[in-house]
Order: structure tokens, then sequence, then C-alpha cells
């Protein structure tokens, strides 16, 4: 879905690049506020940057398939739901830690499990 007046070239750089700056400056800032000392700041910006990474490209396949805007927020929203709920529900449902451990989301999850073990 290219929205009219703008360049193929110009409509894929904003949507990969703006949402990758403001999900990297999120998780520089996060563990700062929370004041979280002993940290693997490399370990943890490659398991977020990845995670990033592939939900926008999700995001931007959606975009790409979509006949209009509706569509591709209607994705994009059961793609955000499934990304929130989906580590809530693996505390109590096994199916759904084994989905989440193979999913795009399981390595970020798993990060952050061990992170609050501290």
């Amino acid at each position: 879905m290219i929205l009219s007046g703008v360049k193929q070239g110009e409509y894929i750089t904003t949507v990969i690049i703006f949402p990758t700056i403001f999900s990297l400056v999120a998780s520089i800032l996060i563990p700062i506020m929370m004041q979280i000392e002993d940290m693997e700041w490399g370990k943890f910006l490659v398991v977020v940057s990845l995670t990033s990474l592939v939900f926008i490209l999700l995001n931007l396949l959606f975009a790409f398939l979509a006949k209009n805007q509706t569509q591709t927020t209607v994705c994009s929203l059961i793609l955000v739901l499934v990304e929130s709920i989906l580590p809530v529900s693996s505390e109590f449902v096994k199916s759904a830690d084994t989905v989440m451990e193979y999913s795009f989301i399981g390595a970020n999850a798993k990060y952050f499990k061990e992170l609050s073990d501290y």
C-alpha cells in the first residue's frame, strides 16, 4: 500500500527507519529509567533490535499485501495483539509457551524473563 504522492523508496525508508530509531531509543531508555545495573547491553540490544526488525518487516509485508489502509490497520492490530498477549498467556498455558518460544518474540520474552530474576 503506497500512499499517493509518495515514491516507493521514500515510503520504505520512512516505514523502516523511523520505527527502528524509536524502538532503539525506547530500548535504551527503559533500562536506564528502571535503573537496571547488571545488564548485558550488547546481548540486550541485539535481541531487541532483531525483534523490532521482524515486527517492522511483518508490518511492511502487511502494508504491501493490503488493498487499503483499513486492511493494513486490522492486520497490524492482530499482530500487536498476538505480540502483547502471547508472553502473558505463556505463564499460564504450556502450549502458548511453546508457540512463543518459536515465534519472533520468543528471544525477547526469554531475555526479559531472565532479566526479571535479578
